[in-house]
């Protein structure tokens, strides 16, 4: 999901550790929680946030469905 948003490198890099934290782990069923937005929000501009929320619902329906 994170290399499908094409980020410079430094960004990549912290998008991913964001995504990859033990919660998110944990509760890959369960949508993306309101602290792994927060901390995407605060990292990315308007438009790499908003197709990682599309990202990241599509992710969340298919292990939904």
């Amino acid at each position: 999901m994170i290399k499908d948003l094409k980020l410079p490198p430094a960004k990549h890099e912290a998008a991913l550790a964001i995504a990859s934290a033990p919660q998110l782990a944990r509760h890959l069923n369960a949508p993306v929680g309101a602290a792994v937005l927060g901390e995407m929000r605060a990292l990315l501009d308007d438009e790499e946030y908003e197709n990682f929320v599309a990202a990241a619902a599509r992710l969340s329906r298919r292990f939904i469905n």
